[in-house]
């Protein structure tokens, strides 16, 4: 016991006498601690850097993210990719805004190292029917046959008269089936939208049942900087000013919606960030309201503040020395540091 005792007062004679000599250096020492932390700051700013990726968070022996990485290393068209999805009120509209849109994507090499329309390649235009199931082809032929004098006449005539001659020449030869109908009706209803100011137009694949879709993908392959607060919206805002500048808006009736990994993973991010900046914003406030209830001195107050700051500094500044780089988690760690200071401490200390 009295060893014990002896090893106390010991370390309160060494406190003590520690104590003593700050208070006598104390200029010194402020200036030495102000330097070193500005020190600390400086390394931290060039050296410390930011891996923003969400997979990277978990181990890469996990079995998940082996299997993600054989597939990324199998796939490596599926890494950093953009899917810009195109809806428009007819199919010629939607893949004539997606054919411009790739093509506006296509001159911008420095952002996209890849652009992609599935479907629209040589080898589908050529071979697109193979794909089909036979009763699928058979009902597609049968349409095309009774389709066969509509075509012909617009082939040749390639315009609006064109068409109201075939529909003058099925209703002489009394031809009131449900397909004259149904076209009438169509271009009933695209002349009535177009006499309200609403976008509408008549669609030729539409006309002889041929379908289509009024949706159309362009995929854009993007290289990602891990180390960017924000990777990807670069490339995200030229996608959304490359549609505007085609037409892809309200007024046309046309919209472009971006999905994707890296959408995705960005959205992640800025959400991230939001919530650890308000956290981060709101802990700091109440720990000064904190301060100022306890201590109701400025002179005690000012100091606890920048001892907790300074100590975010060196927080930093020892990751940039001992890993080097912080990953979304370590946003956490800054709002527990912030909301560590007790005041009842500081109270006793001072």
């Amino acid at each position: 016991m009295a060893g014990k005792v002896s090893l106390i007062d010991r370390g309160r004679s060494a406190l003590s006498s520690w104590t003593g000599m700050v208070q006598r250096s104390a200029v010194a020492v402020l200036i030495a601690i102000v330097s070193l932390t500005a020190l600390a700051a400086w390394y931290t700013t060039t050296s410390l850097t930011i891996n923003t990726s969400t997979t990277d968070m978990i181990s890469a022996e996990t079995p998940f993210r082996r299997n993600a990485i054989e597939f990324d290393a199998a796939f490596p068209q599926f890494k950093g990719l953009i899917v810009a999805v195109i809806d428009a009120p007819i199919p010629e509209a939607a893949q004539i805004a997606a054919d411009k849109l790739a093509a506006a994507l296509r001159g911008k090499p420095d952002l996209f190292d890849r652009v992609e329309q599935p479907g629209r390649d040589g080898y589908f235009a050529r071979n697109g029917l193979l794909f089909l199931d036979e009763e699928a082809l058979s009902a597609l032929a049968d349409r095309l046959a009774a389709a066969e004098p509509l075509l012909a006449s617009l082939a040749q005539q390639p315009n609006l008269s064109g068409l109201f001659d075939v529909l003058t020449l099925a209703l002489r030869e009394g031809r009131e089936n449900e397909d004259v109908g149904i076209l009438l009706d169509k271009i009933s209803g695209v002349a009535r939208a177009q006499a309200k100011g609403k976008p509408n137009e008549l669609s030729g694949p539409e006309l002889i049942a041929l379908g289509g879709g009024n949706r159309q993908i362009v995929l854009a392959g993007v290289a990602l900087d891990a180390e960017s607060l924000a990777p990807g919206s670069e490339a995200l805002s030229e996608i959304r000013h490359a549609a505007a500048r085609i037409g892809i808006n309200a007024q046309s009736g046309t919209t472009l919606r971006l999905t994707g990994p890296v959408a995705l993973d960005y959205e992640e991010l800025q959400s991230a960030a939001l919530g650890g900046k308000t956290a981060g914003l709101i802990s700091l406030s109440l720990v000064a309201l904190l301060l100022i209830i306890s201590l109701r001195s400025l002179s005690l107050i000012l100091p606890a503040m920048i001892t907790l700051l300074a100590g975010l500094i060196w927080t930093a500044a020892f990751a940039a020395v001992t890993v080097g780089y912080l990953n979304l988690i370590s946003i956490a760690f800054a709002i527990v540091k912030s909301s560590a200071t007790d005041p009842v401490d500081e109270c006793r200390c001072q």
